[in-house]
């Protein structure tokens, strides 16, 4: 895509659904559904419920732990393990798959790639760390290197939301320090 459609999707207050040119399917059959540590990680669901529905889409949840952190991956299993428990509420066809990695936008990519997807839904968190400094926070090497539409949506939980999340989900089982994370 470009740096012209991350910016829109940077300043944008609004869902944003960026189609690479030469696109040319009307639905959205397979979803691929990334789903990171990071508050409000399956929130966009709620967005793309109606979509979903309508399409009679099947869901690939495609799970992202860091590799340097081994704890993290079970915590990211009971996250995927409470979204199923929702899509199975909602009589979805889902699956899922976890992955342990360093490059998270490229695991995505080629997920999608992989299931010949329809639909890359992301929460278009600004994460800014180290790593997005040169080459860019996750949304937005989604956005300009995704062969696929992307929908891009900005979480919307508050702090009292953001702290249930971190304390039900991530620290359940930590013992070591609290540390927030940033947006």
């Amino acid at each position: 895509m470009g740096s012209n459609a991350f910016s829109v999707v940077k300043h944008a207050s609004c869902p944003v659904l960026t189609i690479p040119g030469k696109w040319n399917r009307t639905e959205f059959k397979k979803v691929v559904f990334p789903v990171r540590l990071k508050p409000g990680a399956i929130e966009k669901y709620d967005y793309t419920r109606s979509i979903i529905a309508k399409n009679k889409s099947s869901i690939l949840i495609v799970g992202l732990a860091e590799q340097e952190n081994p704890q993290s991956f079970q915590y990211l299993a009971d996250l995927v393990n409470l979204f199923k428990i929702q899509l199975k509420n909602d009589n979805v066809d889902f699956s899922s798959i976890l992955y342990h990695s360093k490059e998270f936008s490229e695991k995505v990519i080629d997920a999608a790639e992989e299931l010949d997807a329809d639909l890359i839904v992301i929460t278009a968190n600004l994460d800014y760390d180290l790593k997005a400094f040169f080459i860019g926070p996750f949304a937005q090497q989604i956005v300009n290197h995704s062969q696929r539409p992307v929908l891009s949506i900005r979480k919307t939980i508050n702090e009292s939301a953001n702290e249930l999340y971190l304390k039900k989900i991530i620290l359940q089982n930590w013992q070591g320090p609290y540390m927030q994370f940033g947006y």
